[in-house]
């Protein structure tokens, strides 16, 4: 597993994408990370490149009020103990 997040957000040549799909405009590129970028001159280089979906960024985005419902009641949990988890190995 690449562990150069930076180097791993340039692979992708959208340009080279736009013309195989016949774009008339660049698509946007995104690059799922399982671990937490922390803020800094690494997660500036890598935003600045792409857009970057890492689990506490997407667990930040889900609304309070979502929290109610008992479709993501699983997944609160899920991400709570994840976050409990990290904290307790810090």
């Amino acid at each position: 597993m690449e562990k150069d997040f930076v180097q791993k957000a340039a692979d992708v040549d959208v340009r080279v994408w736009a013309g195989y799909l016949r774009l008339d405009i660049e698509p946007y590129t995104a690059l799922a990370i399982p671990d937490v970028v922390p803020a800094g001159e690494e997660w500036n280089a890598l935003a600045a490149k792409t857009v970057v979906l890492d689990r506490v960024r997407l667990a930040a985005m889900i609304p309070q009020e979502a929290h109610l419902d008992d479709d993501l009641r699983p997944v609160s949990r899920w991400a709570e103990e994840r976050l409990e988890l990290m904290r307790a190995q810090e």
